[in-house]
């Protein structure tokens, strides 16, 4: 019944190139979820996503707060609601690089000896990264042997903290994901 249908809102101008684009009827979020509704009726699972992302977005500037639309932008950003796949697993190759990096610096101090430590800061990200994976255990303790020689700060045990609830919310968004591609 909903096959092919396209649906869509109109903009009102942005104020500044900063600013984001504003919905111009404030409707527009009801009229996304009659549609919704629609669609799980007919048991359209694509269509029904992709009006509840609609929906979403234009109630994003009548009916949400602002720690609900920064959770709205991160969704957005790190999965394109719940559609991709590869964007969730492109960030947590990318945080974990990045918090490899982190706790190399951190244990050389300089860059000159970065390289020398390069490989105990990839085992000690892995471990946080994915600590589910029987492995990960090893591979934390050795790597935090290598780098910080069992004597870790306060700092980098929040750092390690941060990656591990990052790289959990990034795992999730994966299997949603997967979830959304898969559902009948």
């Amino acid at each position: 019944m909903l096959d092919g249908v396209q649906c869509s809102f109109s903009y009102q101008k942005r104020a500044h190139f900063w600013s984001a684009s504003k919905a111009k009827d404030k409707h527009d979020s009801a009229r996304f979820r009659r549609l919704k509704e629609i669609a799980q009726d007919n048991r359209n699972h694509r269509q029904s996503i992709n009006f509840n992302i609609g929906e979403m977005q234009t109630r994003r500037w009548y009916d949400s707060s602002h720690s609900e639309n920064v959770l709205e932008w991160f969704f957005r950003t790190t999965s394109d609601y719940g559609r991709s796949f590869v964007l969730p697993l492109l960030w947590l190759a990318l945080s974990f690089l990045m918090f490899a990096t982190i706790y190399c610096i951190a244990a050389t101090g300089n860059f000159s000896s970065f390289w020398q430590k390069i490989a105990a800061s990839v085992a000690f990200s892995f471990g946080q990264a994915f600590p589910f994976i029987p492995v990960s255990r090893t591979a934390r303790i050795n790597g935090e042997s290598a780098l910080f020689c069992n004597n870790i700060s306060e700092t980098i045990i929040g750092v390690a903290a941060l990656q591990g609830v990052i790289s959990v919310l990034l795992l999730f968004l994966f299997g949603l994901a997967l979830r959304n591609q898969f559902k009948v």
